[in-house]
């Protein structure tokens, strides 16, 4: 037979276990998500190189003619707004002298990209950008 103070005790550890249990299951849902939205980052970074080998070749990067889905193509024009190589509503690259400085802007926008996804968000459309990078709060 067990004492009222031992089902006590046992009641205090088990609703301890329980509080760092779900701390942990919140801490991987954070985690899950910065993830996710860094494997979207180096989506777009390589999105955006192939938009740019397009553009070097002579091709069209706007929407319409885009080699890329809707949503991708706004990730990446977005990593390239970030990096200060595409300007105005109808896409104009300005890429910069040498290839490698053109690389390391795109490398270094992605870099703060997934440090503060919001700077990256803020660059494409409402309807593009994905629910959890509204802005910090």
């Amino acid at each position: 037979m067990t004492t009222p103070a031992a089902v006590l005790a046992e009641l205090a550890m088990l609703r301890k276990q329980n509080a760092l249990q779900a701390q942990r299951l919140q801490r991987m849902g954070v985690e899950r998500k910065q993830q996710r939205v860094e494997r979207m980052i180096d989506k777009a970074l390589l999105d955006a190189l192939a938009l740019i080998t397009v553009h070097v070749g002579g091709g069209c990067i706007d929407r319409d003619t885009a080699p890329l889905p809707q949503r991708r193509w706004a990730h990446a024009v977005a990593l390239l707004r970030l990096a200060g190589l595409a300007h105005g509503r109808t896409v104009t690259l300005q890429l910069a002298q040498t290839p490698q400085e053109t690389l390391q802007r795109l490398e270094r926008a992605a870099t703060l990209a997934k440090a503060q996804p919001w700077q990256w968000a803020k660059h494409m459309p409402a309807y593009n950008r994905p629910r959890g990078l509204q802005g910090p709060r």
